[in-house]
């Protein structure tokens, strides 16, 4: 438009989940429902071949997380070395506050870190974010008080309700955790700093 490019975007009207969620608890089940099987839906899609894959994506965010100490980083990297990539298509952040619109019908939003991997490093990083992300500042009062009840309860049913449409490999989701939580130390979010280093550390000890 007038000689400048742009992206044409679609207006979702609505609220995200992670609100609904604090007006009605009981929408828990609900809400834990929707975001396994848009996931699920998202992991059918051969990405397009434009799109990064996710281990160079976080070989990047490990390589600059400053809170990571060295030892941990290399020990980090040497593990993301050893997990296959794969060809799907890869929200990155998909949780309740990135699902906007009706509780049963809400839309994906804020795609900006999508890449190609494989689904166990996508569910990986969302029950990361599910069970040790920290509740932004701006969120509802409700939510902040009923976060640390709620965020176990909605993992659990999210990850049961997962492996009921596609079979999770313990193993392979336990070492993309660590490296996501490697990762997450370079999105600076430094509440959550020390949940991250003990998963890391954890896993290197």
């Amino acid at each position: 438009m007038d000689g400048r490019r742009g992206l044409v975007m679609t207006r979702v009207d609505g609220n995200d989940l992670l609100t609904a969620l604090a007006r009605n608890p009981f929408l828990l089940g609900t809400v834990a429902r929707v975001l396994a099987v848009r996931q699920a839906e998202l992991h059918d899609i051969v990405a397009p071949p434009g799109l990064p894959a996710l281990s160079d994506a976080l070989r990047d965010r490990i390589t600059v997380a400053g809170p990571l100490p060295d030892d941990l980083r290399r020990r980090s990297l040497q593990l993301l070395d050893t997990l296959d990539g794969g060809d799907r298509l890869c929200h990155g952040d998909l949780h309740p506050g990135n699902l906007v619109g009706p509780p049963r019908a809400p839309t994906v939003i804020d795609w900006a870190g999508a890449t190609r991997g494989p689904p166990v490093a996508d569910v990986a990083r969302t029950q990361l974010l599910l069970r040790e992300g920290v509740v932004p500042d701006e969120a509802p009062p409700m939510i902040r008080m009923l976060a640390p009840r709620l965020r176990g309860l909605l993992a659990a049913r999210h990850l049961n309700l997962t492996r009921r449409r596609r079979p999770i490999d313990v193993h392979l989701f336990e070492r993309w955790t660590v490296v996501w939580a490697a990762a997450r130390l370079a999105e600076d979010v430094e509440p959550e700093h020390p949940a991250m280093l003990r998963r890391v550390r954890a896993w290197s000890a």
